[in-house]
């Protein structure tokens, strides 16, 4: 997660920003911020910027997926994320392939667990824009990384 946040101090009324620089699950040291008495003024906006196909374009188990998005420099996309890319106009692949060329009609992981299980995770399929979850360790798929930039970037 990349955010910037100005906070307000409740008791002092002074403003800080704060960068967040951390994976979702990570917590996040604020120093000396008590959040009981602090609320959020602004956020910095931000928009998605997206990889290209990553690993070659070959499937892979999702531990291999995350790698590979660390490795750009993002992470992988939630559901909701990835399956605001299918174009429902399109098939084969469902995806507007002027911006995504490299797109294949295929599964491509998500950060996004099963609720239910964990060691399940949801893919999008760019054939038509199904949406299905599959084991991490057993299910390969292929990776797309997003990441926040600060907008006009």
């Amino acid at each position: 997660m990349n955010l910037t946040l100005r906070i307000q101090d409740h008791n002092s009324g002074s403003d800080q920003t704060i960068e967040i620089n951390s994976a979702a699950n990570d917590a996040v040291n604020l120093g000396s911020i008590n959040l009981l008495s602090a609320r959020i003024v602004e956020q910095a906006p931000s928009v998605l910027e997206w990889s290209e196909t990553l690993c070659g374009g070959e499937r892979v188990n999702h531990a291999d997926a995350e790698k590979a998005a660390a490795s750009w420099g993002g992470r992988l996309p939630t559901r909701v994320e990835l399956l605001s890319l299918v174009d429902d106009t399109r098939s084969d692949p469902a995806i507007d392939t002027d911006r995504f060329p490299d797109t294949q009609c295929a599964a491509y992981w998500t950060r996004t667990p099963l609720a239910s299980d964990p060691s399940y995770a949801w893919f999008v399929g760019f054939n038509d824009g199904y949406c299905f979850y599959d084991h991490r360790d057993y299910h390969l798929a292929r990776v797309r990384a997003v990441r926040s930039v600060p907008a006009g970037q």
